[in-house]
This record gives C-alpha cells, sequence and structure tokens, in this order.
C-alpha cells in the first residue's frame, strides 16, 4: 500500500504563506512610507501615533483578511510546487523564489482588496489622528529621542517596538531597543 500524502487545508495553505503578513506589509509600506502621514504620527507623539496605526491597522486586516486570504491561497496553490505544499507544517519561505511571484498574482487578482484596505487604514487613521492633541516637539520622540525619527525605517521600527501593555518591563523594552539603536542613532549621539 502507497503513502499518501493529504492535501493541505486552506487554513493550512495560509499559514504557510505567513497568514497576515503579505496583507499587513501592504498596509504598513502605504503608511509610513508617506511622508505627511509619519510627520502627523509625530504630531501627535510617537507613542499615541504609533498605537492609533496599530488600532486603524487591525481595524482593515481583520475586516479584508478574509477576501485577502482567498486571493493568498489561491496563488500558493497555483505557483508553489504541489511537493511542497503537501506534507508541510511550516511557513514557506516568502523571501524565497515565491514571494515575488505570488505577490504579484495576489496584485493581479486581488488589487482591490490591497487597495481597498489600504484606504480603509488612511482614512480611519487620519480621522483619529485629526482629533488627538498635538504633542510638544521635545516630548514627541518619546523614548527614541536619540533616533533618527525622520528616516521611515527608524519611525516604522520605532513603532514595532513601543511598548503597547503594561506586561512589557522596561528592561524588556530597552533590551529591544538597543538591538536597533546602532541603526537609528543620530550622528553624535
Amino acid at each position: 500500500m502507497a503513502w499518501q500524502i493529504r492535501a493541505p487545508t486552506d487554513d493550512e495553505v495560509a499559514r504557510m504563506g505567513g497568514d497576515e503578513f503579505l496583507l499587513r506589509r501592504a498596509i504598513t509600506d502605504a503608511i509610513f512610507g508617506d511622508d505627511a502621514m509619519r510627520q502627523e504620527l509625530m504630531r501627535v507623539g510617537l507613542e499615541r501615533g504609533c498605537l492609533l496605526v496599530r488600532d486603524a491597522r487591525r481595524g482593515a486586516i481583520d475586516r479584508y483578511w478574509p477576501a485577502f486570504r482567498q486571493h493568498l491561497v489561491s496563488a500558493m496553490r497555483a505557483i508553489v510546487p504541489r511537493e511542497l505544499l503537501h506534507g508541510r507544517s511550516t511557513p514557506i519561505t516568502l523571501d524565497g523564489p515565491y514571494r515575488t511571484r505570488i505577490t504579484r498574482e495576489i496584485q493581479r487578482t486581488g488589487m482591490a482588496v490591497y487597495e481597498d484596505s489600504i484606504r480603509e487604514t488612511r482614512i480611519t487613521l487620519a480621522n483619529s489622528l485629526a482629533t488627538a492633541p498635538t504633542v510638544p516637539q521635545h516630548l514627541a520622540a518619546g523614548p527614541f529621542s536619540d533616533w533618527q525619527l525622520e528616516r521611515r525605517s527608524a519611525i516604522e521600527t520605532a513603532c514595532d517596538l513601543m511598548p503597547i501593555s503594561e506586561d512589557v518591563s522596561p528592561e524588556a523594552f530597552e533590551s529591544s531597543k538597543r538591538a536597533f539603536d546602532r541603526f537609528n542613532r543620530r550622528q553624535g549621539d
């Protein structure tokens, strides 16, 4: 009797494809790639701004993930060789040879999902930022005052590291931040 490896479910294929990663990346690129949006984040203070980004992005992902997931699964099944999908439980490295092709296929078939999720995130974020008070400039960067926050990558990394709960100890935060200090510190600091 020959062994047969069962075909993965759509949930398993989505997980192998990184779940929400590509949708999250598209939204993140749109937000942090916008100079005016980054300036607004600094106007309200990085701590508040990063929280508003997280909330707006999470809302859009929650709303658009089901539709995006269909495009991801279809692209994965069409592009990734069957023998790689079957019998596999770990994510396929999206930095590998398939990432670009999968991304292009999702953009081809699901561009409206990308566009709508980005548009919704921008609108939600802009509305939240419009009602948020301005923080004095010398306080806006919070614990990242020694970073070059004019750089897109620095502000994006700062938002990723920004503690959003009291469960993150000051020591754990400082340890995480230190790992990125050498890339983002201002010259002379």
